[in-house]
Protein backbone atom coordinates (compact mmCIF):
# COMPACT_ATOMS: atom_id res chain seq x y z
CA UNK A 1 0.00 0.00 0.00
CA UNK A 2 1.27 3.46 -0.90
CA UNK A 3 2.32 5.34 2.29
CA UNK A 4 1.24 8.63 0.75
CA UNK A 5 -2.24 7.24 0.28
CA UNK A 6 -2.38 6.23 3.95
CA UNK A 7 -1.39 9.74 5.13
CA UNK A 8 -4.00 11.34 2.92
CA UNK A 9 -6.67 8.99 4.18
CA UNK A 10 -5.83 9.69 7.78
CA UNK A 11 -5.83 13.46 7.15
CA UNK A 12 -9.18 13.28 5.42
CA UNK A 13 -10.58 11.21 8.27
CA UNK A 14 -9.35 13.71 10.87
CA UNK A 15 -10.78 16.61 8.86
CA UNK A 16 -14.11 14.80 8.59
CA UNK A 17 -14.16 14.13 12.32
CA UNK A 18 -13.34 17.78 13.09
CA UNK A 19 -16.06 18.96 10.73
CA UNK A 20 -18.53 16.61 12.33
CA UNK A 21 -17.34 17.81 15.75
CA UNK A 22 -17.88 21.43 14.72
CA UNK A 23 -21.34 20.58 13.43
CA UNK A 24 -22.13 18.89 16.74
CA UNK A 25 -20.89 21.95 18.67
CA UNK A 26 -23.01 24.24 16.52
CA UNK A 27 -26.01 22.00 17.06
CA UNK A 28 -25.40 21.97 20.83
CA UNK A 29 -25.02 25.76 20.79
CA UNK A 30 -28.32 26.12 18.96
CA UNK A 31 -29.94 23.77 21.48
CA UNK A 32 -28.62 25.89 24.33
CA UNK A 33 -30.05 29.05 22.75
CA UNK A 34 -33.44 27.39 22.27
CA UNK A 35 -33.40 26.04 25.83
CA UNK A 36 -32.47 29.47 27.20
CA UNK A 37 -35.44 30.97 25.37
CA UNK A 38 -37.90 28.48 26.85
CA UNK A 39 -36.27 28.79 30.27
CA UNK A 40 -36.68 32.58 30.08
CA UNK A 41 -40.36 32.17 29.20
CA UNK A 42 -40.84 29.77 32.10
CA UNK A 43 -38.89 32.02 34.49
CA UNK A 44 -40.95 35.06 33.46
CA UNK A 45 -44.27 33.29 34.05
CA UNK A 46 -43.10 31.82 37.35
CA UNK A 47 -41.77 35.18 38.57
CA UNK A 48 -45.01 36.88 37.59
CA UNK A 49 -47.14 34.25 39.30
CA UNK A 50 -45.18 34.15 42.57
CA UNK A 51 -44.60 37.91 42.60
CA UNK A 52 -48.28 38.67 42.03
CA UNK A 53 -49.29 36.49 44.96
CA UNK A 54 -46.77 38.19 47.22
CA UNK A 55 -47.77 41.65 46.00
CA UNK A 56 -51.44 40.97 46.78
CA UNK A 57 -50.53 40.79 50.48
CA UNK A 58 -49.10 44.33 50.57
CA UNK A 59 -50.91 47.66 50.44
CA UNK A 60 -48.25 49.56 48.46
CA UNK A 61 -47.53 49.50 44.75
CA UNK A 62 -43.74 49.40 45.15
CA UNK A 63 -43.56 45.62 44.80
CA UNK A 64 -46.00 45.70 41.87
CA UNK A 65 -43.82 48.18 39.99
CA UNK A 66 -40.65 46.25 40.83
CA UNK A 67 -42.23 43.09 39.47
CA UNK A 68 -43.45 44.86 36.34
CA UNK A 69 -40.09 46.34 35.37
CA UNK A 70 -38.04 43.26 36.35
CA UNK A 71 -39.68 40.44 34.37
CA UNK A 72 -38.47 41.47 30.89
CA UNK A 73 -34.84 42.17 31.98
CA UNK A 74 -34.73 38.76 33.71
CA UNK A 75 -35.94 37.02 30.55
CA UNK A 76 -33.47 38.90 28.35
CA UNK A 77 -30.61 38.15 30.77
CA UNK A 78 -31.33 34.42 30.61
CA UNK A 79 -31.33 34.50 26.79
CA UNK A 80 -28.04 36.47 26.78
CA UNK A 81 -26.44 33.91 29.09
CA UNK A 82 -27.68 31.19 26.75
CA UNK A 83 -26.17 32.94 23.71
CA UNK A 84 -22.82 33.36 25.44
CA UNK A 85 -22.90 29.70 26.47
CA UNK A 86 -23.69 28.69 22.90
CA UNK A 87 -20.77 30.74 21.58
CA UNK A 88 -18.47 29.08 24.12
CA UNK A 89 -19.66 25.61 23.13
CA UNK A 90 -19.25 26.50 19.46
CA UNK A 91 -15.55 27.03 20.03
CA UNK A 92 -15.18 30.79 20.42
CA UNK A 93 -11.99 31.71 22.25
CA UNK A 94 -11.96 33.62 25.53
CA UNK A 95 -10.93 36.95 23.98
CA UNK A 96 -13.77 36.84 21.47
CA UNK A 97 -16.26 35.94 24.19
CA UNK A 98 -14.99 38.81 26.34
CA UNK A 99 -15.30 41.18 23.39
CA UNK A 100 -18.88 40.04 22.93
CA UNK A 101 -19.71 40.06 26.64
CA UNK A 102 -18.49 43.59 27.45
CA UNK A 103 -21.24 45.42 25.50
CA UNK A 104 -23.80 43.06 27.01
CA UNK A 105 -22.52 43.85 30.50
CA UNK A 106 -22.78 47.58 29.75
CA UNK A 107 -26.37 47.16 28.56
CA UNK A 108 -27.18 45.04 31.63
CA UNK A 109 -25.84 47.79 33.92
CA UNK A 110 -28.03 50.42 32.26
CA UNK A 111 -31.07 48.14 32.44
CA UNK A 112 -30.36 47.48 36.12
CA UNK A 113 -30.03 51.23 36.70
CA UNK A 114 -33.44 51.76 35.11
CA UNK A 115 -34.98 49.14 37.41
CA UNK A 116 -33.39 50.73 40.48
CA UNK A 117 -34.41 54.27 39.45
CA UNK A 118 -37.99 53.33 38.67
CA UNK A 119 -38.45 51.34 41.87
CA UNK A 120 -36.77 53.98 44.02
CA UNK A 121 -38.91 56.76 42.56
CA UNK A 122 -42.07 54.77 43.20
CA UNK A 123 -40.88 54.01 46.74
CA UNK A 124 -40.14 57.70 47.44
CA UNK A 125 -43.47 58.78 46.02
CA UNK A 126 -45.40 56.11 47.92
CA UNK A 127 -43.85 56.61 51.34
CA UNK A 128 -42.84 60.26 50.92
CA UNK A 129 -46.43 61.34 50.33
CA UNK A 130 -47.52 59.28 53.32
CA UNK A 131 -44.93 60.95 55.55
CA UNK A 132 -45.85 64.36 54.17
CA UNK A 133 -49.50 63.79 54.99
CA UNK A 134 -48.53 62.79 58.54
CA UNK A 135 -46.38 65.92 58.85
CA UNK A 136 -49.16 68.10 57.37
CA UNK A 137 -46.85 69.76 54.84
CA UNK A 138 -46.75 70.30 51.09
CA UNK A 139 -43.63 68.15 50.81
CA UNK A 140 -45.28 65.72 48.37
CA UNK A 141 -45.91 68.52 45.86
CA UNK A 142 -42.69 70.49 46.24
CA UNK A 143 -39.87 68.27 47.38
CA UNK A 144 -40.55 64.69 46.26
CA UNK A 145 -40.02 65.40 42.52
CA UNK A 146 -36.72 67.07 43.39
CA UNK A 147 -35.54 64.01 45.33
CA UNK A 148 -36.58 61.73 42.48
CA UNK A 149 -34.73 63.82 39.90
CA UNK A 150 -31.52 63.99 41.96
CA UNK A 151 -31.62 60.26 42.70
CA UNK A 152 -32.19 59.43 39.01
CA UNK A 153 -29.25 61.59 37.91
CA UNK A 154 -26.92 60.00 40.48
CA UNK A 155 -27.88 56.39 39.68
CA UNK A 156 -27.74 56.85 35.90
CA UNK A 157 -24.41 58.66 36.18
CA UNK A 158 -22.85 55.85 38.23
CA UNK A 159 -24.29 53.18 35.92
CA UNK A 160 -23.04 55.06 32.85
CA UNK A 161 -19.51 55.30 34.25
CA UNK A 162 -19.52 51.58 35.11
CA UNK A 163 -20.81 50.74 31.61
CA UNK A 164 -18.06 52.79 29.97
CA UNK A 165 -15.48 51.14 32.23
CA UNK A 166 -16.73 47.69 31.19
CA UNK A 167 -16.18 48.70 27.55
CA UNK A 168 -12.57 49.57 28.33
CA UNK A 169 -12.98 53.35 28.46
CA UNK A 170 -10.85 55.19 31.03
CA UNK A 171 -13.41 57.02 33.18
CA UNK A 172 -10.90 58.74 35.47
CA UNK A 173 -11.05 62.06 33.57
CA UNK A 174 -14.85 61.94 33.60
CA UNK A 175 -14.92 61.29 37.35
CA UNK A 176 -12.48 64.16 37.94
CA UNK A 177 -14.49 66.48 35.71
CA UNK A 178 -17.70 65.49 37.49
CA UNK A 179 -16.13 66.18 40.88
CA UNK A 180 -14.94 69.62 39.82
CA UNK A 181 -18.34 70.40 38.31
CA UNK A 182 -20.08 69.21 41.48
CA UNK A 183 -17.93 71.48 43.64
CA UNK A 184 -18.58 74.43 41.32
CA UNK A 185 -22.33 73.82 41.39
CA UNK A 186 -22.33 73.43 45.17
CA UNK A 187 -20.44 76.70 45.65
CA UNK A 188 -22.65 78.56 43.19
CA UNK A 189 -25.87 77.27 44.71
CA UNK A 190 -24.98 77.25 48.40
CA UNK A 191 -27.61 79.90 49.16
CA UNK A 192 -30.26 77.87 47.35
CA UNK A 193 -29.20 74.70 49.12
CA UNK A 194 -29.30 76.57 52.43
CA UNK A 195 -32.85 77.70 51.68
CA UNK A 196 -33.86 74.13 50.80
CA UNK A 197 -32.40 72.70 54.00
CA UNK A 198 -34.00 75.44 56.08
CA UNK A 199 -37.29 74.86 54.24
CA UNK A 200 -37.22 71.16 55.13
CA UNK A 201 -36.52 72.00 58.77
CA UNK A 202 -39.36 74.53 58.84
CA UNK A 203 -41.75 72.05 57.19
CA UNK A 204 -41.08 69.30 59.71
CA UNK A 205 -40.29 71.31 62.81
CA UNK A 206 -43.33 73.50 62.06
CA UNK A 207 -42.50 76.61 64.13
CA UNK A 208 -45.40 78.20 62.26
CA UNK A 209 -47.93 77.30 59.59
CA UNK A 210 -50.17 79.07 57.09
CA UNK A 211 -52.53 81.45 58.86
CA UNK A 212 -50.35 81.97 61.97
CA UNK A 213 -49.65 85.45 63.31
CA UNK A 214 -45.89 85.91 63.58
CA UNK A 215 -43.19 88.46 64.23
CA UNK A 216 -40.15 87.73 62.04
CA UNK A 217 -36.86 88.41 63.79
CA UNK A 218 -38.20 88.65 67.34
CA UNK A 219 -40.59 90.96 69.21
CA UNK A 220 -39.41 94.05 67.32
CA UNK A 221 -39.47 92.37 63.90
CA UNK A 222 -41.85 92.49 60.97
CA UNK A 223 -45.29 91.22 61.96
CA UNK A 224 -47.95 89.62 59.82
CA UNK A 225 -49.83 86.51 58.78
CA UNK A 226 -48.08 83.54 57.20
CA UNK A 227 -49.52 82.90 53.73
CA UNK A 228 -47.45 79.93 52.56
CA UNK A 229 -44.41 77.94 53.67
CA UNK A 230 -42.46 76.82 50.61
CA UNK A 231 -39.33 74.81 49.97
CA UNK A 232 -37.22 77.91 49.23
CA UNK A 233 -39.10 80.77 50.88
CA UNK A 234 -41.98 81.77 53.14
CA UNK A 235 -44.55 84.42 52.26
CA UNK A 236 -45.91 86.71 54.98
CA UNK A 237 -48.64 89.34 54.63
CA UNK A 238 -47.61 92.18 56.92
CA UNK A 239 -49.93 94.35 58.97
CA UNK A 240 -49.42 97.02 56.31
CA UNK A 241 -51.07 94.60 53.83
CA UNK A 242 -47.80 94.01 51.98
CA UNK A 243 -46.62 90.53 51.03
CA UNK A 244 -42.96 89.90 51.90
CA UNK A 245 -41.08 86.81 50.75
CA UNK A 246 -38.45 85.69 53.26
CA UNK A 247 -35.73 83.22 52.15
CA UNK A 248 -35.98 80.23 54.45
CA UNK A 249 -32.31 80.38 55.46
CA UNK A 250 -32.67 84.02 56.61
CA UNK A 251 -35.96 83.23 58.28
CA UNK A 252 -34.44 80.31 60.20
CA UNK A 253 -31.51 82.46 61.34
CA UNK A 254 -33.69 85.41 62.42
CA UNK A 255 -36.31 83.28 64.14
CA UNK A 256 -39.96 84.12 64.52
CA UNK A 257 -42.32 84.76 67.40
CA UNK A 258 -45.50 82.75 66.77
CA UNK A 259 -48.52 84.31 68.49
CA UNK A 260 -50.89 81.63 67.21
CA UNK A 261 -49.08 78.79 68.96
CA UNK A 262 -50.12 77.80 72.46
CA UNK A 263 -51.31 80.56 74.81
CA UNK A 264 -53.13 83.35 72.98
CA UNK A 265 -52.24 85.97 75.59
CA UNK A 266 -49.66 88.54 74.56
CA UNK A 267 -47.50 90.64 76.88
CA UNK A 268 -47.13 94.32 76.04
CA UNK A 269 -44.16 96.30 77.37
CA UNK A 270 -44.39 100.08 77.72
CA UNK A 271 -41.20 101.86 78.86
CA UNK A 272 -41.58 105.08 80.88
CA UNK A 273 -38.99 107.50 82.23
CA UNK A 274 -39.56 110.03 85.05
CA UNK A 275 -37.29 112.75 86.37
CA UNK A 276 -34.90 112.12 89.22
CA UNK A 277 -36.45 112.99 92.59
CA UNK A 278 -39.96 111.77 91.61
CA UNK A 279 -41.81 109.61 94.18
CA UNK A 280 -41.27 106.04 92.89
CA UNK A 281 -44.35 104.53 94.57
CA UNK A 282 -46.53 107.34 93.28
CA UNK A 283 -45.38 106.59 89.70
CA UNK A 284 -45.90 102.87 90.23
CA UNK A 285 -49.45 103.42 91.50
CA UNK A 286 -50.38 105.67 88.56
CA UNK A 287 -49.09 103.14 86.03
CA UNK A 288 -51.01 100.26 87.63
CA UNK A 289 -54.20 102.30 87.81
CA UNK A 290 -53.95 103.16 84.13
CA UNK A 291 -53.37 99.52 83.23
CA UNK A 292 -56.32 98.26 85.26
CA UNK A 293 -58.63 100.86 83.75
CA UNK A 294 -57.92 99.78 80.18
CA UNK A 295 -60.60 97.44 78.83
CA UNK A 296 -58.17 95.30 76.82
CA UNK A 297 -55.75 94.57 79.66
CA UNK A 298 -56.27 91.18 81.33
CA UNK A 299 -56.55 90.79 85.08
CA UNK A 300 -54.61 87.52 84.97
CA UNK A 301 -51.66 87.69 84.76
CA UNK A 302 -51.98 90.97 86.61
CA UNK A 303 -50.27 94.14 85.36
CA UNK A 304 -46.85 95.00 86.76
CA UNK A 305 -45.00 98.31 87.00
CA UNK A 306 -41.27 97.68 87.39
CA UNK A 307 -38.55 100.14 88.33
CA UNK A 308 -35.79 98.74 86.14
CA UNK A 309 -32.80 101.06 86.30
CA UNK A 310 -31.30 104.47 86.98
CA UNK A 311 -30.97 105.95 83.53
CA UNK A 312 -28.79 108.81 82.37
CA UNK A 313 -31.63 111.33 82.76
CA UNK A 314 -34.48 109.45 84.43
CA UNK A 315 -35.76 106.66 86.58
CA UNK A 316 -36.53 103.92 84.01
CA UNK A 317 -39.85 102.13 84.55
CA UNK A 318 -41.59 99.53 82.44
CA UNK A 319 -45.31 98.79 82.52
CA UNK A 320 -46.04 95.18 81.59
CA UNK A 321 -49.57 94.09 80.78
CA UNK A 322 -51.20 91.14 79.04
CA UNK A 323 -53.82 91.36 76.32
CA UNK A 324 -55.75 88.64 74.52
CA UNK A 325 -55.66 89.89 70.93
CA UNK A 326 -52.32 90.49 69.24
CA UNK A 327 -53.94 92.72 66.64
CA UNK A 328 -54.97 95.13 69.42
CA UNK A 329 -51.41 95.73 70.61
CA UNK A 330 -50.94 99.09 68.90
CA UNK A 331 -54.29 100.42 70.12
CA UNK A 332 -53.43 99.37 73.66
CA UNK A 333 -50.04 101.09 73.50
CA UNK A 334 -51.66 104.23 72.11
CA UNK A 335 -54.30 104.41 74.85
CA UNK A 336 -51.93 103.65 77.71
CA UNK A 337 -49.25 106.09 76.53
CA UNK A 338 -51.89 108.80 76.10
CA UNK A 339 -53.28 108.16 79.59
CA UNK A 340 -49.78 108.18 81.09
CA UNK A 341 -49.03 111.58 79.58
CA UNK A 342 -52.38 112.99 80.75
CA UNK A 343 -52.08 111.60 84.29
CA UNK A 344 -48.44 112.69 84.68
CA UNK A 345 -49.39 116.22 83.64
CA UNK A 346 -52.18 116.24 86.22
CA UNK A 347 -49.85 115.01 88.96
CA UNK A 348 -46.98 117.30 87.87
CA UNK A 349 -44.68 114.36 87.18
CA UNK A 350 -41.94 115.34 84.78
CA UNK A 351 -40.96 113.15 81.82
CA UNK A 352 -37.36 114.28 81.22
CA UNK A 353 -35.57 114.62 77.92
CA UNK A 354 -31.84 114.23 77.28
CA UNK A 355 -29.70 117.23 78.26
CA UNK A 356 -26.11 117.76 77.14
CA UNK A 357 -23.68 120.19 78.79
CA UNK A 358 -20.92 121.51 76.57
CA UNK A 359 -17.71 122.76 78.17
CA UNK A 360 -15.86 125.10 75.87
CA UNK A 361 -12.64 127.09 76.28
CA UNK A 362 -13.08 130.80 76.95
CA UNK A 363 -11.58 131.82 73.62
CA UNK A 364 -13.33 129.14 71.53
CA UNK A 365 -15.84 131.61 70.00
CA UNK A 366 -13.38 134.34 69.22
Amino acid sequence: MDPAFNVTAVTNTITLIEAQSNIIRYILGAVVVVLSYFISRFAGKTLHKIGSKLADHTSTRVDDELLRVSIKPVKVTIVIIGVLGALFISGWDADSLRLMANPLVAIALLVLARIVVHTSCVFIEEYGVHLAEMADTSLDKRFIPTIQAILSIVIYSVAGLMALSSLGVDVTPLVTLGGVAGIAVAVASQDTLGNVVAGIIVMYDKPFASGDLVLIGGPEGEGGTVLAVGLFSTKVRTWDNNVITFPNSDLYKKGAVNYSYGDERVRVRIPVGVAYGTDIEKVRGILLDIAKEDESVLDEPEPRALFLSFGDFAYDFELRVYIKDLMDIFNVKDRINTNIKTRFDEKHIEIPFPVRTLLMPKNALK
